[in-house]
């Protein structure tokens, strides 16, 4: 299970989806992709750019600083 957000809203709406090639967005948006519904203290999210109808990986991470996410 993959959990998908937009960059720009950081973490706070996710969209769930078993596998990446079943995943619809906007060209050129970028997102965070993580496996796991929670974030743990100073994680880092990969960042995926959705391009040619498919998310692609890009080099560039988030880190978030998240403490008592519980």
């Amino acid at each position: 299970m993959y959990y998908i957000s937009k960059v720009d809203q950081n973490l706070a709406i996710s969209i769930m989806v078993k596998t990446l090639s079943k995943f619809r967005g906007i060209n050129g948006q970028k997102y965070h992709v993580r496996n796991r519904r929670d974030v743990g203290a100073w994680e880092a999210v990969p960042i995926y750019v959705y391009e040619k109808n498919k998310l692609q990986k890009t080099d560039d991470t988030a880190i978030f600083n998240v403490f008592g996410s519980r």
